[in-house]
């Protein structure tokens, strides 16, 4: 069986909640490579020094919450899919954690859909990227546009379809 390579920064204060996690992880056919934090300070470190596919964390410990760490994750503008795998956390607060930037969560009984919930939010996490590539690509293309066109010596317009002139150069307007 092939594996898929995966490096998941895991916020958790337990550290067999945190096997049984990898453990499942593995299961579902993925090479894990893991961090566990457990303190804003330890969570903003592992952000600095490397790079994660996913963060995986519990929902409430006693010196850190989710809300914390997506606040964390917040300030550092990473764009990082954070999953919720916890035994405590209730319908209103799960709803609470997306709002604040938690992507899925799951209850620690039942991670069923643990390697679908991953797949998904990498997907998305991938669909952004593409997403924002696209759209920087579009911007430079328009500003070399823009600038051939106004630093041109040939008169160039745009008109619309009753041929109306809607924009045009300075050559052009010299021109005149």
């Amino acid at each position: 069986m092939t594996t898929t390579p995966l490096r998941v920064l895991m916020v958790e204060d337990s550290e067999m909640d945190a096997e049984l996690l990898l453990r499942e992880l593995r299961h579902n056919g993925y090479d894990v490579t893991h961090e566990r934090v457990q303190t804003a300070d330890t969570l903003r470190a592992a952000l600095q020094h490397d790079v994660w596919d996913i963060i995986i964390s519990d929902y409430s410990m006693p010196q850190f919450d989710t809300l914390g760490a997506l606040a964390v994750l917040a300030e550092t503008g990473l764009d990082i899919p954070f999953i919720i795998v916890s035994g405590t956390i209730g319908e209103e607060m799960a709803v609470q954690t997306l709002h604040a930037g938690a992507t899925d969560f799951l209850l620690k009984g039942k991670l069923s859909r643990l390697r679908a919930s991953i797949e998904q939010r990498l997907r998305d996490r991938a669909a952004r990227r593409a997403q924002s590539e696209a759209e920087q690509a579009l911007r430079a293309s328009e500003l070399r546009f823009s600038r051939l066109c106004e630093s041109g010596t040939v008169g160039i317009t745009v008109a619309d379809d009753s041929g109306r002139i809607v924009e045009a150069n300075e050559a052009f307007v010299g021109m005149l």
